[in-house]
């Protein structure tokens, strides 16, 4: 069978007929991630009695994932003879790099620490005005 869709050289030729050795984008890679995790300030809910002080937080936000594109770095790209790094590979490459760390980053125990520090400094910022109240977080 002849391909007959227009060609812009031999790598498109090889690229369209998916000949394994020559087409297949494999690499490793190593990146930067930044994943934040914790709560909307403005949705902290506040109770002040004579006996105490009563915060409430609200639920943690899902984490929010950000890969760096500059640290990206490639390994072992030149896998395939014919083996392109076009800006869609590199958006592939940053899905691939946020699903990785969905899937491997320790998100339970980043909120956990998140938030005992939020208890610890609502606690540091409030102890000057508990008046002999006690100080509640929940």
């Amino acid at each position: 069978i002849r391909d007959r869709s227009p060609s812009r050289g031999l790598g498109d030729v090889y690229k369209r007929q998916n000949i394994p050795f020559l087409t297949k984008k494999t690499f490793f890679m190593t990146y930067h991630a930044d994943v934040k995790v914790g709560f909307d300030l403005s949705a902290v809910e506040i109770e002040i009695s004579d006996s105490a002080i009563t915060i409430t937080l609200p639920p943690m936000n899902e984490p929010e994932i950000t890969i760096d594109p500059e640290s990206i770095k490639f390994y072992n790209k030149d896998a395939a003879i014919f083996n392109w790094t076009t800006k869609e590979d590199a958006v592939e490459a940053i899905k691939a790099a946020t699903a990785d760390v969905n899937e491997n980053a320790d998100i339970a125990s980043l909120k956990e620490q998140s938030d005992s520090q939020a208890r610890t400094l609502l606690a540091s910022l409030l102890k000057d005005y508990l008046d002999g109240r006690n100080l509640i977080i929940n």
